[in-house]
């Protein structure tokens, strides 16, 4: 079985710059009767934020718990449900080339 075609999310919450992940099926328009288009919800390499625990002072923008790599998806409960983010993702928005290049690695169909 090829293995990218796996979802090894931790859970189906869990969306924040997953390790492990790859590109899927290429944007393309009418790929089959009934369906306008694929297309890739946001661009290969955008981070999906930083889990912490610090930002630049002059930062308006947030921490995110879910993207915090040694975080949990449920913060103050009893269960522990790890996010699976890589480490050391950059703000939200900004490029993530470490990202980039694991989703290209991952690809399927490869590129």
């Amino acid at each position: 079985m090829d293995q990218s075609r796996v979802d090894r999310r931790p859970s189906r919450a869990a969306e924040c710059n997953q390790n492990g992940a790859g590109l899927g099926a290429r944007p393309v328009a009418a790929p089959v009767p009934g369906v306008d288009a694929y297309q890739w919800i946001k661009r290969p390499g955008e981070s999906d934020g930083v889990g912490g625990p610090l930002l630049p002072e002059d930062s308006d923008r947030l921490v995110d718990y879910r993207c915090d790599p040694n975080g949990s998806l449920t913060p103050g409960s009893d269960g522990f449900r790890p996010t699976g983010a890589l480490p050391d993702a950059p703000l939200a928005g900004d490029w993530h080339h470490e990202q980039f290049v694991m989703l290209v690695e991952n690809a399927y169909p490869a590129l």
